[in-house]
């Protein structure tokens, strides 16, 4: 019998990480259009809230999940957009303020929550 993966999760760690593993698929761009956009960025952090959803990780490490995990993958898209040319994904010419990411700025914002 499968143990449930965190205390609020009542099913298996075998049973999320498929679930999880359809979002990471996705979450570094697509390889037939070699595009990369905030879907795709939005895939990847669907994991991170899919680990507090569901107890793997704990509100208190919201910050280190932010600040370093997403912070890391972000990293690795800037260098997977330069080295493979990545198209910015359904922007049909449309530059937006940032056509590859849209989270870091809305993470920054909640930073500045409470602050005067």
């Amino acid at each position: 019998d499968a143990k449930p993966v965190g205390p609020r999760c009542t099913r298996s760690a075998e049973d999320l990480a498929a679930e999880l593993a359809c979002y990471l698929r996705v979450a570094f761009g697509d390889e037939s259009r070699i595009d990369y956009g905030t879907g795709h960025e939005a895939a990847f952090f669907a994991i991170i809230f899919a680990l507090g959803a569901n107890g793997v990780a704990a509100k208190a490490d919201a910050p280190d999940l932010v600040l370093v995990v997403f912070a890391k993958y972000m990293r690795v898209m800037r260098c997977l957009q330069l080295v493979y040319v990545l198209e910015p994904a359904g922007s049909h010419g449309v530059w937006g303020l940032d056509d590859f990411h849209a989270l870091p700025f809305l993470f920054g914002a909640a930073q500045l929550v409470g602050l005067e």
